[in-house]
């Protein structure tokens, strides 16, 4: 089904009502996210099967990407597909600060330094691993930073496996939340460092890249997660 000059209206008008109950105190780079990511679940949740989007938001410590985060989530809920959403970070306090689980966890993946499709990375049946992401078109990953190349290349083959394409991720839409002046990754290339790791080629299939660049963690509640 085409998307309709039309059609496409609707969903706008539609998107916006839940966009503008979400987004309310952000900034406009923050609003911005929030409108890229509502307006592209309307497409997706419609089953217009929209192209996957892969979206990068950048921001120094105190720039806001957890308000946005937890934005996200209030219009996941408000567009009832938090079911359809999954979260996740590299360590488990940063998982834990996002109310999701490890990548390891989410994907059944071990902490071997290299992936080998041969090694039996794989926790849990790959049967079960597709019945837990039935259903699911997004996923966030938070601090990116300590996300090295070879590891994003596991994420990828798992998902890849787990959903039956050869797109990237899986055809999944990703949204990736860090500061690549934070914490890097251990044992493991940066993502944008070794050009000869497949995923360094991953990573530079990025739909969209916003930056914060406005402190936010001293404006308003000074007892607000930022």
């Amino acid at each position: 089904m085409g998307i309709t000059p039309c059609l496409e209206k609707v969903l706008k008008t539609c998107t916006t009502a839940a966009i503008t109950r979400c987004k309310e105190g952000g900034n406009a780079r923050q609003q911005n996210v929030i409108e890229l990511v509502g307006y592209h679940c309307a497409l997706l949740f419609s089953g217009l099967h929209p192209s996957p989007m892969r979206l990068y938001v950048d921001g120094f410590a105190g720039s806001g990407k957890t308000w946005v985060i937890n934005t996200l989530k209030k219009m996941f809920k408000e567009m009832n597909v938090s079911k359809r959403v999954r979260s996740g970070a590299y360590v488990g306090q940063a998982a834990s600060l996002l109310g999701g689980s490890t990548l390891h966890s989410l994907l059944s993946l071990s902490f071997s330094k290299f992936h080998n499709e041969e090694e039996g990375n794989e926790v849990c049946s790959e049967t079960t691993l597709q019945r837990r992401w039935l259903g699911v078109e997004i996923l966030i990953i938070d601090e990116i930073s300590m996300v090295g190349a070879n590891f994003i290349a596991k994420v990828h083959t798992q998902l890849c496996r787990i959903r039956g394409s050869s797109e990237v991720f899986g055809g999944l839409t990703v949204l990736f939340f860090g500061d690549f002046s934070q914490l890097p990754p251990v044992l493991d290339s940066p993502l944008w460092h070794d050009p000869t790791l497949p995923g360094h080629g991953i990573w530079r299939t990025l739909t969209h890249v916003i930056r914060l660049e406005e402190c936010v963690r001293q404006g308003g509640d000074p007892l607000t997660c930022y």
